[in-house]
């Protein structure tokens, strides 16, 4: 299993997104990315979001997304492959999102997730994301990384 390759999101990558939706943890947890078209066009005009497909040579294995702020943070979400879950991709994936916030000059990474999503929270503390706050008033917890030093926050 080589690191994923991160490609620009584009138009055309809605149909392999929709397919993905169609698995139920991932409609409950991402739901708000839907529909897709209208998210997709939001996302376009957004300074500082990058959007990717991560390929596994040619072969899709998820979707990332990095949103930057004027203050030097970032957030992002992952979504893995429904069938490829608990097989290591997440975590490189989040390796990939965090290796091009660092070059981009982000200096503090955060993650967000509901207190019930165990593969989540586990994948976050595991590449060395720290809580930092929550849950908020949607449930969500805080997960963050200082990466000018290259150490959790």
């Amino acid at each position: 299993m080589d690191d994923p390759v991160l490609a620009p999101l584009v138009r055309a990558d809605l149909d392999l997104l929709r397919e993905w939706f169609k698995d139920p943890e991932t409609a409950a947890r991402l739901g708000g990315m839907l529909p897709l078209e209208e998210w997709f066009e939001n996302t376009k005009s957004l300074a500082g979001q990058a959007n990717w497909l991560a390929y596994d040579g040619e072969a899709p294995v998820g979707h990332a997304c990095l949103e930057s702020y004027a203050d030097g943070s970032a957030s992002f979400a992952l979504l893995v492959r429904p069938d490829l879950r608990r097989k290591g991709w997440g975590k490189r994936l989040a390796e990939a999102v965090i290796a091009h916030a660092k070059e981009t000059g982000v200096t503090i990474l955060n993650g967000y997730a509901e207190g019930d999503n165990a593969a989540s929270i586990k994948l976050m503390e595991s590449a060395g994301f720290r809580q930092t706050a929550g849950p908020d008033e949607d449930g969500f917890y805080t997960y963050s990384m200082e990466l000018s030093g290259g150490h959790p926050a």
